[in-house]
């Protein structure tokens, strides 16, 4: 059987969680990751890059990039850019 405090740690657990997954641009939806392809624009050479996972909000549609999925892009780019100037 459960105690009063495991509740309110299981209570606590699932509204940080939750606040986690919450939009930081609108506030009202909830984010989960996807899978996108984007294309940039950079050093005027147009470079697309498939497969990046940020955040989606299920409301406005806000992208939010992880620290990680941007040092993947950028680093994906890198390449991208020497192969099109070897």
């Amino acid at each position: 059987m459960s105690s009063r405090s495991d509740n309110i740690a299981k209570r606590s657990s699932n509204a940080a969680e939750g606040a986690r997954n919450r939009c930081p641009a609108c506030g009202r939806g909830t984010v989960e990751r996807v899978i996108v392809s984007k294309t940039f624009h950079v050093e005027g050479t147009w470079v697309r890059i498939d497969g990046l996972m940020p955040s989606k909000c299920d409301v406005c549609g806000e992208l939010t990039w992880s620290e990680r999925e941007l040092k993947r892009a950028d680093e994906a780019i890198a390449i991208k850019l020497r192969r099109a100037v070897a």
